[in-house]
């Protein structure tokens, strides 16, 4: 199989051939989905409990077909998922007290943040010119588009700006601003 020219297409013959065995099967999937409760979970954040229980999902379809038994997939899914971290923060750490203390260090980590918030920026602005998917649009149409798409992201600019508005409350608003255009546009 050759690789495929810039703009052009993935194949997808070798997904339709009657050779190809799909990941996931009805059976593995609902007999590895019982795994994550027995694992316990760093109550950190929620992204942390979430990354922790698809690890243990993973690694059990991982062991499915092979010797191993899906508990002991489990197991190396879940220490997987957090043993570089942990190797990484540990061995770091009186590196970092060391260098924290230097001008020139954190200079560079404020370049690198300022580096990460451009990167940021520039998906939102990608997802701002692509904007919403339907029938009409399946390559997408942007959001400037419309104005009330302007004025649901000023709303939930302002919100959060001046008025403290928290973000799943700014999201809720914009949910239910989108539904208002949904019901008048489209319906």
């Amino acid at each position: 199989m050759s690789l495929p020219k810039a703009g052009s297409r993935p194949e997808t013959s070798s997904l339709a051939s009657p050779s190809f065995k799909p990941f996931l099967d009805p059976t593995s999937t609902v007999s590895s989905a019982n795994m994550p409760p027995f694992f316990p979970h760093p109550g950190i954040t929620p992204s942390l409990t979430y990354f922790s229980k698809v690890a243990v999902y993973l690694g059990t379809l991982a062991a499915n077909g092979t010797s191993l038994p899906q508990a002991a997939g489990a197991v190396i899914g879940y220490i997987g998922i957090f043993t570089p971290g942990l190797v990484l923060h540990t061995g770091t750490i009186g590196l970092w007290r060391t260098l924290r203390g230097y001008r020139w260090f954190t200079s560079c980590l404020r370049g690198v943040n300022a580096s990460a918030v451009g990167l940021v920026y520039t998906a939102v602005f990608r997802l701002w010119r692509i904007g919403y998917i339907d029938a009409e649009n399946q390559q997408g149409i942007s959001l400037e588009t419309d104005p009330w798409w302007v004025v649901i992201t000023a709303t939930s600019f302002v919100g959060g700006m001046w008025f403290k508005l928290q973000a799943p409350a700014a999201i809720l608003v914009g949910g239910a601003m989108g539904m208002v255009w949904y019901g008048i546009v489209r319906a």
